[in-house]
């Protein structure tokens, strides 16, 4: 697979982005508020930006202690992913940053947020299998392939659905009541119908858009159906 250039030059690299080409079809230049978990991920990717311990830390924290914003978060680092512009060392940043915060034992909903974001599945399985013909950064391609079949195991190890589906009430819900308003304000009323193929979930184009300033999610679990007591163990 041929793939990114190894690193242009940090003033080059944003004429080289999937922004440019949406600036330059029209759509508004997407900039993350301050203080958010996507404004950390988006710092952690700049240009000559190294990503160390503190840094995912506080990414995760925040992500954490405020999960309306870890759709955006997980939405600039997919798009990291996907952007075939996007150069060698952007895309090994966003893997361990993507990695990190698929720990083990975090929120089911984590891995809801990207196993459901369309597009993802084909950017790990490319790079999953990533090789630079006579790349001086053979040691960057190793990881980008070791950090893609990780989230390929976390994420789509069963049949390619997200691997823990028993936790996904809270965030699914949230993503098939909301991101289609949402999306709809934003993109002129083009979200998908609930009928669709994606089987109400949402493709990237909608996930992308709602990431966008302004857009809001509610997280409050659906209603719970009242529990049946458990049957009298029968007499023996």
């Amino acid at each position: 697979m041929a793939g990114p250039a190894l690193e242009p030059p940090a003033d080059l690299e944003f004429w080289r982005s999937d922004s440019w080409i949406d600036v330059w079809a029209g759509l508004p230049l997407y900039l993350p508020r301050p203080g958010t978990a996507a404004a950390l991920v988006w710092v952690a990717l700049l240009p000559g930006s190294n990503v160390n311990f503190p840094q995912i830390t506080e990414i995760c924290e925040r992500i954490i202690d405020e999960p309306s914003e870890s759709l955006e978060a997980i939405g600039v680092l997919v798009g990291a992913l996907r952007d075939s512009h996007a150069p060698l060392q952007k895309k090994l940043k966003a893997l361990t940053i993507s990695n990190e915060i698929m720990y083990e034992g975090a929120p089911g909903d984590i891995f809801v947020a990207f196993g459901m974001t369309e597009g993802l599945r084909e950017a790990v399985a490319l790079l999953r299998n990533f090789r630079d013909a006579g790349s001086a950064k053979e040691e960057i391609c190793k990881n980008i392939r070791m950090f893609a079949t990780e989230i390929d195991k976390k994420l789509f190890a069963d049949g390619g659905m997200p691997r823990q589906p028993g936790q996904l009430w809270r965030l699914g819900s949230a993503l098939r009541t909301n991101v289609g308003a949402a999306t709809g304000k934003l993109r002129g009323d083009r979200s998908e119908p609930s009928g669709s193929p994606h089987g109400g979930f949402v493709p990237a184009q909608a996930l992308g858009a709602a990431a966008r300033p302004g857009a809001s999610f509610s997280t409050a679990p659906p209603p719970q159906a009242p529990r049946r007591a458990p049957a009298e163990p029968a007499a023996v």
